[in-house]
Order: structure tokens, then C-alpha cells, then sequence
């Protein structure tokens, strides 16, 4: 999903959210996931942050893709409620 540039996108799950997963470098040339997920409308104040440690990937485009699904899945169940 993600291409060279920015690591935010639109939630597939509800267009009215916004995911920035922008990956985070950690020891021994590893990735960690991270996503901060924000209304649309203001982007500014995050509703949710998340920075899974329990993984890391030996690119930062997986460690993006594994913080987009995990992202999605806030969202999904934030939509149940």
C-alpha cells in the first residue's frame, strides 16, 4: 500500500479518519510500527497512538503496513460502539 513519500492515509475503514504511520527506526537497522490515528477534519489532535514494540521488520514500508492494519482495526471497533 504505501509508496515512496508520506507514510499518511486515509482510513479505508471510514473516511473520516486519517492514519499516520510513520515507522520508527530502532536498534540493529529495525522497524517498529507506530500510527496515530486523527479525524479528518483536524488532524492536529490525535484520538489514538499506538507503538506496538512487541514486532519489528527489517523495512520500514512492512513496519508502516503492520501500524496501517492495526490502525484499521481501532477504527473498526471504535465503529461498533
Amino acid at each position: 500500500m504505501f509508496r515512496d513519500g508520506s507514510w499518511t492515509v486515509p482510513s479505508a475503514t471510514n473516511q473520516n479518519f486519517v492514519l499516520d504511520c510513520t515507522p520508527e527506526r530502532i536498534a540493529n537497522d529495525r522497524w517498529c510500527p507506530r500510527v496515530v490515528i486523527s479525524r479528518k477534519s483536524d488532524e492536529r489532535s490525535p484520538l489514538y497512538i499506538a507503538n506496538p514494540r512487541i514486532a519489528s521488520f527489517d523495512t520500514a514500508r512492512e513496519a508502516a503496513e503492520m501500524g496501517r492494519l492495526c490502525g484499521e482495526q481501532w477504527i473498526a471497533k471504535i465503529e461498533q460502539n
